[in-house]
């Protein structure tokens, strides 16, 4: 028969639910440690326990944190080749606008040349 893995059934809960059982957890691990100082205490080896499910609940409750900023930085970048690709088609068009500006400009300086080289009668 196998145990079941603590882990996994700790990642069925709740963010509120981890942090409430972190929270006693910890409480309880402060008694313990008071009570192993003031009287004799039936199984030392309960300290190591507490302190590994403690830990087991913080990896939990930090895998989620670091997955919420694995999937926020992916919206940062996105947003940013986005920004990126919009300001490169911005100067496109200011680029052919100037250019399309340039080119009437010397259109119209050739019609005005010509205008003036025109005899007059």
């Amino acid at each position: 028969m196998t145990k079941p893995n603590k882990t996994l059934t700790l990642r069925t809960w709740t963010d509120e639910q981890l942090a409430t059982e972190r929270d006693r957890l910890r409480d309880e691990l402060y008694h313990f440690r008071y009570k192993m100082r003031v009287e004799e205490v039936e199984n030392p080896n309960a300290k190591e326990t507490l302190k590994r499910n403690i830990a087991r609940v913080m990896t939990v409750l930090r895998e989620r944190e670091l997955a919420g900023k694995t999937a926020y930085a992916v919206k940062v970048e996105k947003a940013d080749a986005l920004k990126k690709a919009n300001a490169a088609k911005k100067a496109e068009a200011l680029k052919a606008k100037a250019l399309k500006a340039e080119a009437k400009g010397q259109a119209a300086q050739t019609a005005g040349a010509q205008a003036a080289s025109a005899p007059s009668t």
